[in-house]
C-alpha cells in the first residue's frame, strides 16, 4: 500500500517532491476489515526540512519532526483513534 500512496503523492504534487509517514498493523486478521492506519504527508519546501519520523507497529499514531529557523523543532502527530 505504500507504494500506492508515494505514486499518488507524486501524480498530485510532483516527483520527488514529498515525504510519507505512515503507520499499520501487521496483525494477522481473519476477513479484509483491519482497523487501524494513519499517515502524514509534508509537500513541497518543508518536506528538505523533516528531519525524523516515527510511528507505532499498531497503526496508531505517525510524528513528522521538522527543524525550523534557528534549530526551532515542530512535531506533528497524527493519530487515529481506535474504535
Amino acid at each position: 500500500m505504500m507504494w500506492r500512496l508515494k505514486e499518488d503523492a507524486h501524480a498530485v504534487f510532483g516527483h520527488d517532491s514529498s515525504k510519507i509517514a505512515t503507520s499499520h498493523t501487521t496483525r494477522e486478521s481473519s476477513d479484509n476489515r483491519k482497523p487501524g492506519g494513519a499517515m502524514a504527508l509534508v509537500v513541497w519546501w518543508l518536506k528538505d526540512k523533516v528531519f525524523e519520523t516515527g510511528n507505532n507497529p499498531c497503526g496508531r499514531w505517525v510524528c513528522t519532526k521538522i527543524r525550523g529557523n534557528g534549530g526551532r523543532i515542530l512535531t506533528f502527530v497524527c493519530t487515529h483513534q481506535v474504535c
